[in-house]
């Protein structure tokens, strides 16, 4: 879920939560952690949406071009004061903590700005959210690389600051995938990168302009011990369910139309009582989190919304997954969702919880 753009509409929502059952054949341990005799065939992934760092309320509640100069800069300084450069070290903390061999992060913002007036790009960086994240990785000693990506929506818009300064204020969106280089270089081999943004999006019309809320999905193949297996990571549209299924759609009909093995995660916006989830499932794909805990909601959003700085966990739904077709689950677990993982200043890492989870492969002949 989450929100999206300087100048489009709030976000939406949810449906009631119903696991949908899995005829996919399971490991009998349903443990957290991989079983330490598959270790070497297994396949550790990830999944955060990060929060652009704020919901951009104010300019969407906008009437007038004066209420959305000052609700665009309001928004601008509460991405400030959301403060990715210190969630990131809660962030980095976790991979530091479950290295996972793939990652695939949703809402991956660059913030830009430039003098108003002007119409040029802005090209001056505020806050660049994978260069930051890369950062407390290397400072970890964790190495890892971005091995595909997708731009999604870009935009720019004028916007008052509580000083008086008016700037332009750009919002870029990213989904990215990054590996670890040390695993790559020993013995997950990662090629074919794709991506593109989806042919159906979302337009609204803002007293700013209109926009297209342009989402999409990148991918990778990788190859370990013989086998390659397809890692895709999406963020579907959070605003209106038939766009939100064409999207899957296109996911279906796209990268995942495959007959290699599959992991899919991301934020999907939805339930498991929606269509674009019954669709996955409908093809084949295993629900990670139904399928070794039947009984445990999972929710994974949202933190009270555009602050993350409420002192106990708000989350009510399940919207993000890692989903799977031709693996066996090892295991899975959520992240950001206790109260140690807020930030000194008590912000939580995103309004989602992140996923992971390990995966592993068929035994060859």
């Amino acid at each position: 879920m989450s929100a999206f753009i300087l100048a489009i509409a709030g976000s939406l929502a949810a449906c009631d939560q119903v696991s949908v059952p899995t005829a996919v054949p399971v490991l009998a341990s349903a443990s957290r952690t991989a079983v330490a005799d598959r270790a070497d065939r297994a396949l550790k992934v990830m999944t955060y949406n990060i929060y652009q760092g704020t919901e951009l309320q104010n300019s969407i509640a906008a009437t007038t071009p004066m209420q959305f100069l000052l609700g665009a800069g309001m928004d601008f300084e509460m991405m400030r004061q959301t403060d990715f450069a210190k969630r990131v070290f809660v962030i980095a903390s976790e991979v530091a903590e479950h290295h996972p061999d793939l990652i695939g992060l949703q809402e991956v913002a660059q913030w830009r700005t430039a003098p108003y007036p002007g119409s040029a790009p802005a090209v001056t960086v505020e806050q660049d959210f994978l260069a930051m994240l890369l950062r407390a990785l290397e400072a970890r000693g964790l190495h890892y690389e971005v091995v595909s990506s997708v731009s999604n929506f870009d935009v720019q818009a004028p916007a008052r600051l509580s000083t008086g300064v008016v700037e332009l204020v750009r919002l870029t969106d990213s989904n990215v995938i990054l590996a670890r280089r040390d695993t790559g270089e020993a013995h997950l081999a990662v090629f074919n990168a794709q991506s593109s943004n989806f042919a159906t999006n979302l337009h609204i019309a803002t007293v700013g302009g209109d926009v297209t809320v342009l989402e999409g999905w990148a991918s990778i193949d990788v190859k370990r011990r013989g086998r390659v297996v397809r890692f895709i990571t999406t963020h579907l549209d959070a605003f209106a369910p038939p766009i939100r299924a064409a999207q899957a759609n296109e996911v279906l009909n796209g990268p995942a139309n495959t007959d290699l093995p599959v992991v899919l995660v991301g934020d999907l916006n939805s339930t498991t009582t929606a269509t674009s989830y019954l669709a996955f499932a409908g093809s084949g794909f295993m629900d990670i989190w139904a399928t070794l805990f039947p009984g445990d909601p999972g929710f994974t959003c949202c933190q009270v919304l555009p602050t993350i700085d409420n002192a106990s966990s708000a989350l009510s739904k399940r919207i993000d997954y890692v989903l799977a077709r031709g693996l066996f689950p090892a295991g899975i677990d959520r992240l950001g969702v206790d109260a140690s993982s807020r930030t000194a200043s008590g912000l939580w890492p995103s309004d989602h919880a992140g996923l992971v989870a390990t995966l592993v492969l068929e035994q060859r002949d």
